[in-house]
């Protein structure tokens, strides 16, 4: 609240005497005084126009104080009344100007980040000026960006300034904490499709944690625990969120290798009885085998059986359909996994008839 100090030595005798005063809303007037023509004579204020103000002290004496509740135009009249009764009066025109609204806000402040507060003050008439303080340094913008870069309590204060010199100030109090740290690791180390349940151990300062494990799956969990069904390159990514909604985060590569199992037998019997009849690839995961041949020759490098189906066998014929002789036979079987790794292994299988 302002104070506007006015004195006036009037001869009230001096008709039409008139003044214009421009004033702002928290201004209040105090000790606006005159000085009678007569000291005999009294005196009487009143507002002759305007709805808002009032005369809280003073209002039959020669020093008024005056509060002002609402913007706008008013009209306050001094009387003076001689012995008579008969008075003489003069009137004083007051413009009360409507404050600026000072406000502002800001996302998440975090250290070390650069934050930017945006100005939302209004005024009727316009700003002038924006001043923003925060700690030593004052700073003329409208918007303001800033960067924390240490801990502690900080006030930041913004003050405003209508064009018609009108003035609001709005304060934010908060205390900064270091930045908020992700990290974490995982066991076993080797991962492979024969073993792909992975445990994450949470190294993070305190906070809110979500993860994405790079497979379309997620958890809020601290330490999560997370099966991954297919052998590739994961990038996981850990995100922390601290109790003033400032973040981190961190992403590790994740390799599961794919692990197959097969062998092929060394012998077989395709006599139609049911038990080991026909002669091809068995074993874990070869489900996951993303391409497959199998070539079959004799001893003199003559190609019996040949196939790049996965879960097609040799059932002892050769490639127009007849019987292959009992004996021993060579096989090459090549197989290329998820991560486009090769794998090419030889072999011997015996025909018995």
């Amino acid at each position: 609240m302002h104070r506007v100090l006015i004195l006036f030595f009037l001869k009230l005798s001096v008709l039409g005497y008139c003044q214009n005063l421009q004033i702002c809303l928290s201004d209040s007037l105090e000790y606006f005084s005159v000085v009678p023509s007569s000291s005999t004579n009294s005196l009487e204020w009143e507002f002759v126009y305007g709805d808002g103000a009032e005369i809280v002290d003073g209002q039959f004496s020669d020093s008024i104080s005056v509060l002002f509740s609402n913007p706008g135009d008013y009209i306050l009249q001094l009387r003076e009344f001689g012995s008579t009764n008969c008075f003489t009066s003069v009137e004083m025109n007051i413009s009360v100007n409507p404050n600026p609204l000072a406000s502002f806000f800001s996302d998440e402040i975090c250290i070390y980040d650069s934050v930017k507060f945006i100005n939302t003050s209004i005024s009727s008439d316009g700003l002038q000026s924006s001043i923003w303080r925060i700690g030593d340094d004052i700073i003329d913008a409208i918007d303001l960006n800033y960067t924390f870069n240490e801990e502690g309590e900080y006030l930041i204060e913004l003050s405003v300034v209508s064009n018609l010199g009108c003035s609001d100030m709005e304060s934010l109090f908060f205390k900064l904490s270091d930045k908020p740290i992700a990290d974490f690791y995982h066991f076993p180390e080797k991962i492979t499709t024969l073993n792909p349940i992975v445990e994450f151990v949470n190294l993070s300062t305190e906070g809110f944690v979500n993860w994405d494990f790079g497979d379309d799956f997620y958890s809020n969990e601290w330490q999560p625990i997370h099966y991954f069904d297919l052998a590739a390159w994961y990038d996981v990514q850990l995100t922390l969120e601290d109790e003033n909604g400032c973040t981190d985060s961190i992403t590790k590569s994740l390799l599961v290798e794919s692990e197959l199992i097969f062998y092929l037998p060394t012998s077989f019997t395709p006599d139609g009885d049911g038990i080991n009849d026909d002669f091809g690839i068995k074993g874990f995961n070869i489900d996951r085998v993303q391409e497959f041949s199998m070539v079959i020759t004799n001893r003199w490098g003559e190609i019996i059986f040949n196939v790049d189906d996965i879960n097609q066998r040799w059932n002892g014929e050769n490639q127009v359909g007849n019987l292959a002789m009992p004996g021993t036979y060579l096989w090459s079987v090549r197989i290329k996994d998820e991560l486009g790794k090769q794998t090419r292994q030889i072999g011997e299988v015996t025909l018995l008839r």
